[in-house]
């Protein structure tokens, strides 16, 4: 219906303002999965090398100080000790992912930058 008032009204297609994590997410969605998951991986595969080889030498130094027979018990026991703490790096690493993840997927940013932070920092023991 025109009226006559010589105005012309178009609807302007809104242009959407990109969002910083959007290609990130769109990326994880819809990318490669086997070097997503290399690429996620890769910094915890680091840590965790020089976390074992730190170790190793340190007590292998220690304890061969000892004996020769206290550095045979070290080598009969030191798969069990990776194992133990690599199990209880990959429960608290999940935890944190998940505790995150969820942080992120309701919204709260905030609370998923505290979390992220509290997982790389951690806090100090109670008797400090």
């Amino acid at each position: 219906m025109n009226n006559g008032s010589g105005s012309i009204a178009q609807a302007v297609p809104a242009m959407s303002v990109p969002v910083p994590g959007a290609a990130r997410t769109r990326l994880l969605l819809e990318g490669p999965i086997v070097s997503t998951l290399l690429r996620l991986a890769a910094p915890n595969v680091v840590v965790n090398v020089v976390l074992i080889a730190v170790t190793a030498a340190v007590d292998a130094h220690f304890v061969g100080q000892v004996g020769p027979d206290a550095l045979a018990g070290l080598s009969l026991v030191f798969p069990l000790i990776m194992l133990m703490q690599q199990m209880a790096n990959s429960s608290m690493g999940g935890a944190i992912a998940s505790a995150i993840a969820r942080a992120i997927g309701a919204g709260r940013q905030a609370d998923a930058t505290a979390l992220v932070i509290h997982g790389i920092v951690p806090s100090p023991p109670e008797w400090l």
